[in-house]
């Protein structure tokens, strides 16, 4: 069919309509796609150069991070240095800035680095006042305990005289003197009176209101510059500028005629049963007088080579200690010998001394600024204690002895409780300590010496029991067995023997060794003695006596060490030839490996069995994996300057371990895991043996020259505590340096529930 013309373009139009319709449509799909191609290409173009810039952010955020970790580090390293520096010059300072960098590693690095765990470590043995009194800030010429222990007085050189309770506040307001400066100062042991001598040479009498009992008389021609009550508090003695000594009763009168040195009486003290006093002079002369009928000479004065500053009786008036001009202190006997005398001495002059009330223990102020603490022998007992700014004029001990007051020209009055120093006993014997153990309890302590002998002690030191004759020579080795109830013995009579906690010999018999035996170990399950001999051989026996493997050849040199591993019943052997070697329990060889060529001298298993610690001939100190891999290395364990003669792990405590070795450069010292020095050294006496307490809490030392330390261990955790309870009262934690350090104190240590004991 056709269409005609009208139709035929009709339909023509149409196709041209739609088909310009279609062109259109199709030319703004491609504007749409385009502009969206665009789009998405300025799109992806700016996420890439944002996704870009996320990166760089986040690398710069771990950069700075790490920056910040750096410098963190770098700034408690330096803040850890500074502690060890402090401590000997501003104790107080320095423990504030070990607590407060305690606080900001675990705070930073979840964890305490050993550098300030070295820190902290070694502020817990430097003593430091617990309160300071500062009072007007007058120079302080005396200070004296009153006899109830309760209260303080304390004299300054604008005459005032202060009383005060323990915490420093007065019990009565400050009153002065009538005669200028006041010089010296006496609690009677009797009555509740207080006697000042005075610059114009007077004498005063206070009742504890701080009023004049009697009118206040002259005594000397110059300065009173000592005073001292009688024990029965019925007389006073006088020392003065002007060379005399003088005797009053209590109502002012002089006693029998006067006595006379060369020189200034600096120091005089009564005997404790008031029948003798004695006096020091600048005149270097040490005078003992009769009370008894005339008042005289004993004998002829004791001549010293200084001038003589300050004098005490030991409570058992057999000894006279004097404080010299040269920082001397000696021990003289009531026949003018000297005795003894303290090492090492002041710097400066001793001008004060004061025995314990109990005798064990002596403490001396000096013009060089420092208090010390020494034994009945003049061994110092504690570092010195630093603090006064100026020289110390005064100090005396507290009735229970706990306690020391110290008075100097900085113008404060200073309480100090008795520094506990690492060594918590050292008990001399007659004979080297060759060996020592705890129990698995920790409750006692067993030792063996070199005469044969064994002892128990408590885990405080005291002996549990008499000394028993254990062995016909050195007890060179012992062991307690894993529940407590046995000791095990070895000797170099070449014997081993059994014995209870109570010093008894069990009946089980041993054949006799072929050589002196060296070491000896329980095993884990109870069963099991290993032996090692001189000879390099090595035993198992039954706990009845009965060998399992007797006397095999286990290595070529001394046996110097067997140790079963904790965890199973391999045993681990060493010898001075270097080599370790481990055991199953039928005496077969499982592994070998040389440790150290200078010579292994001992070696421990850690708690969980998976390494062994070394230490060898030439000081060094080696761990390794139980395949004799090597873990540490050349930086670790850094200090021993001679033979390592034992070492011992310590069971987790609060998740801490440390190591602790001894030495024969007369030191111990204590590590972390990874072999770092802990601390500064552990000063000891040729140390043979270390042991640690299951706790962790303290260790124990034996010696060649026969004493038996006990020293305080622990960890990080202990450590703070034991400086935060130094300073707990310290007005330096009340200051604006000491908040922080007040805060880790509270969130770290006083939170924790440690037997530090």
């Amino acid at each position: 069919m056709g269409f005609n013309q009208l139709e035929d373009g009709y339909i023509k139009g149409c196709l041209t309509l739609r088909e310009r319709k279609r062109r259109q449509e199709v030319n703004r799909l491609r504007k749409w796609v385009a502009a969206l191609s665009v789009s998405l290409v300025v799109a992806v173009g700016a996420g890439g150069v944002a996704f870009n810039r996320y990166q760089e952010a986040k690398k710069q955020t771990i950069l700075a991070k790490e920056q910040a970790t750096i410098a963190n580090l770098r700034l408690l390293k330096i803040d850890a240095t500074k502690v060890k520096e402090l401590l000997n010059s501003d104790p107080a300072d320095a423990m504030v800035l070990a607590i407060k960098a305690t606080g900001q590693s675990y705070q930073v690095f979840g964890k305490v680095l050993p550098e300030v765990q070295s820190s902290l470590y070694a502020a817990i043995d430097v003593p430091v006042e617990s309160r300071i009194f500062p009072g007007n800030g007058k120079p302080v010429t005396a200070v004296a305990y009153s006899p109830d222990g309760q209260s303080i007085a304390s004299t300054r050189e604008d005459g005032t005289i202060e009383l005060l309770d323990l915490q420093g506040l007065p019990i009565v307001p400050a009153f002065k003197g009538n005669g200028g400066t006041v010089r010296s100062l006496a609690f009677n042991p009797k009555k509740e009176m207080i006697a000042t001598g005075n610059d114009d040479g007077t004498i005063e009498f206070w009742n504890l209101q701080g009023r004049p009992i009697i009118p206040r008389f002259k005594a000397h021609d110059d300065s009173v510059s000592s005073l001292a009550f009688s024990p029965n508090g019925e007389r006073l003695a006088s020392g003065s500028y002007d060379t005399r000594v003088k005797l009053w009763n209590l109502q002012g009168k002089i006693i029998d005629q006067p006595l006379k040195h060369e020189g200034i009486v600096y120091s005089l003290a009564f005997s404790p049963n008031g029948k003798m006093i004695a006096s020091g002079s600048y005149d270097k002369k040490l005078r003992l007088w009769n009370l008894q009928g005339t008042f005289q000479l004993v004998r002829p004065p004791f001549v010293n080579s200084e001038a003589i500053y300050a004098v005490a009786f030991h409570p058992d008036g057999n000894t006279i200690a004097t404080g010299n001009g040269d920082g001397d202190i000696q021990f003289w006997n009531l026949q003018g010998q000297v005795i003894n005398s303290a090492s090492p001495s002041h710097d400066e002059p001793v001008y004060s001394l004061a025995y314990s009330p109990d005798g064990s223990k002596l403490v001396s102020g000096s013009r060089d600024n420092t208090i010390r603490l020494w034994d009945r022998q003049g061994n110092p007992i504690s570092q010195p204690l630093r603090g006064h700014k100026e020289f110390v004029r005064s100090v005396a001990f507290s009735r229970d002895g706990k306690q020391i007051i110290s008075g100097a020209v900085d113008g404060t009055v200073r309480l100090w409780n008795l520094p506990k120093n690492h060594l918590i006993l050292r008990q001399p014997l007659k004979s080297a300590i060759d060996s020592v153990a705890v129990s698995p309890d920790g409750k006692i302590i067993a030792g063996g010496s070199a005469d044969g002998m064994i002892f128990l002690w408590n885990q405080d030191g005291t002996m549990r029991l008499p000394p028993f004759k254990g062995h016909d020579d050195r007890v060179i080795a012992i062991a307690f067995n894993p529940n407590g109830t046995k000791i095990v013995t070895g000797s170099y009579d070449k014997t081993l023997r059994l014995w209870n906690t109570n010093g008894q010999p069990l009946k089980v018999k041993f054949p006799k060794h072929s050589d002196s035996i060296t070491t000896v170990a329980f095993s884990p399950d109870d069963k099991t003695i290993a032996t090692g001999t001189w000879d390099g051989q090595l035993s198992l026996w039954s706990v009845e006596g009965k060998p399992i493997v007797s006397h095999w050849q286990g290595h070529q040199g001394i046996v110097s060490e067997v140790a079963f591993n904790p965890k199973n019943n391999t045993i681990a052997s060493t010898s001075q030839n270097g080599e370790v070697k481990l055991w199953d329990i039928q005496g077969t060889l499982k592994h070998s490996f040389l440790a150290s060529r200078s010579g292994v001298s001992a070696l421990a298993f850690d708690v969980d069995g998976q390494q062994i610690l070394t230490g060898n001939v030439d000081g060094s100190l080696n761990l390794w994996n139980l395949n004799g891999k090597l873990i540490s290395n050349e930086n670790w364990f850094q200090g021993h300057s001679d033979v390592v003669t034992s070492v011992v792990f310590s069971n987790p405590h609060h998740g801490e371990q440390i190591i602790v070795s001894g030495s024969k450069d007369n030191t111990l010292r204590l590590w972390d895991l990874q072999g770092n020095l802990i601390g500064n050294h552990i000063q000891g006496n040729d140390v043979i043996l270390v042991a640690i307490t299951p706790d962790g809490l303290k260790i124990i030392s034996g010696s060649e020259d026969g004493s038996l330390g006990l020293w305080e261990a622990g960890n990080w955790r202990t450590w703070l505590q034991m400086v935060c309870g130094k300073i707990q009262n310290h007005p330096i934690l009340q200051s604006s340096e000491g908040l922080e350090a007040n805060e880790t104190c509270a969130n770290l240590a006083r939170n924790q529930r440690l037997d530090l004991k």
